[in-house]
């Protein structure tokens, strides 16, 4: 027992020490100017030069709404900290050799993790591309939103993607999952979440994804959506995600109300063979009977729902079947899904 023991506190010493010495060769960049100003002004820094080296970590936590003019070039460093919420950083090619980025505010980049890595943090990577390389695992924490950025996988060893805050592509762009090299993974706690706007047939999509195992949510939002008339059809789908092969499983919420009355919302699913694919699906109420058209049908199948007292004839929504959800049915079956 006492061996055991002095072996193990030999092992953790022994941790411990290598975890000090590759500690010391990396080198912490504090932001210092309160007015701003360009990445590769040494004056701005702590360290009387700048980050510009995988063993550098850029830290910027100085407060105030303030500007840095970042390199559009591609650069190396070891991790990034943005922990002020109010700046905006804009990069080009940004090389991460270290296993952490945090991000309270918002990056605008080409990311390249080089060695396993997650982004934590409140903030917001946007419109841009995470690049792997070969045999890579990089992590979307939880409470981290990438937003419009596609994803870049490369052929060799195989690449995970752990999605554990959220994806959200943007509306009239598609979140593109590029190569065949990777894995779509996404755990109990992460979500995607699709926003609808504007004309809905150019929402947000996720596509392009080869192999995934669900976890957690997908949330679709409605709350900006502004359809025309002539873009609203019963029984009408418009795809959000799409894969090659999909499995696990996840809850799915429509949030939002676009206030169009006696119009029915919900998350529809086509998985497999093939590509798998998530739709949001548009019914109508005047369709009682989702046959995709509106006619005498409709009023006789509402009918019969009713003197049958099946709740779906519960048309306002009130909890009893009156006279007024036969007023609310032809109301719904008048209005059509325009």
């Amino acid at each position: 027992m006492t061996r055991t023991t002095l072996m193990t506190t030999a092992t953790i010493l022994a941790a411990g020490l290598a975890t000090t010495t590759a500690s010391a060769q990396v080198t912490v960049f504090e932001w210092t100017n309160p007015d701003g100003g360009a990445w590769f002004d040494a004056d701005s820094w702590d360290q009387d030069t700048f980050p510009d080296d995988r063993t550098h970590i850029a830290r910027i936590a100085l407060d105030g709404n303030y500007d840095i003019l970042a390199p559009s070039r591609g650069f190396d460093l070891f991790g990034l900290e943005l922990l002020n919420p109010e700046l905006e950083l804009a990069v080009g090619r940004l090389n991460i050799w270290g296993p952490e980025i945090v991000n309270n505010g918002v990056i605008g980049a080409i990311l390249v993790p080089r060695e396993d890595s997650t982004i934590r943090g409140s903030g917001v990577l946007r419109r841009q591309l995470v690049e792997f390389t070969s045999g890579v695992e990089f992590t979307n924490g939880a409470g981290h939103t990438l937003r419009g950025v596609d994803v870049e996988f490369t052929t060799g060893a195989r690449q995970r993607f752990v999605n554990r805050g959220i994806l959200e592509p943007l509306t009239f762009d598609a979140m593109d999952f590029i190569g065949g090299g990777g894995d779509l993974i996404l755990e109990d706690e992460g979500t995607i979440r699709v926003v609808f706007a504007n004309d809905i047939g150019n929402n947000g999509r996720i596509q392009g994804v080869g192999t995934v195992t669900f976890g957690g949510s997908i949330e679709v939002d409605l709350s900006e959506l502004a359809p025309r008339g002539d873009v609203l059809r019963p029984c009408s789908t418009h795809e959000f995600f799409r894969s090659i092969n999909t499995s696990g499983r996840f809850n799915d919420e429509v949030v939002g109300d676009p206030d169009y009355p006696f119009h029915i919302w919900q998350i529809q699913y086509d998985l497999g063979p093939g590509t798998d694919k998530a739709m949001l699906r548009l019914d109508c109420y005047g369709d009682f009977n989702r046959d995709c058209s509106f006619d005498v049908f409709d009023f006789l199948d509402f009918q019969n729902a009713f003197a049958a007292g099946d709740m779906a004839a519960d048309c306002d929504s009130d909890g009893a079947l009156t006279l007024f959800d036969f007023l609310c049915f032809q109301n719904a079956f008048s209005a059509g899904c325009g």
